[in-house]
């Protein structure tokens, strides 16, 4: 795991071996943020 992008279980996982080695891979449970959430991890990604 490589850490919190938002407050409340928004958790970035990136796979260290395999196929997708290197693609992050992103926790976003559905209660959690508000109605910018996912753009902004998103952006985050992006940044």
């Amino acid at each position: 795991m490589r850490g919190t992008l938002l407050p409340g279980l928004v958790s970035l996982w990136q796979p260290e071996s395999g196929p997708a080695t290197g693609v992050p891979y992103v926790v976003f449970a559905g209660n959690v943020g508000d109605v910018d959430a996912l753009a902004e991890v998103v952006d985050r990604l992006h940044g």
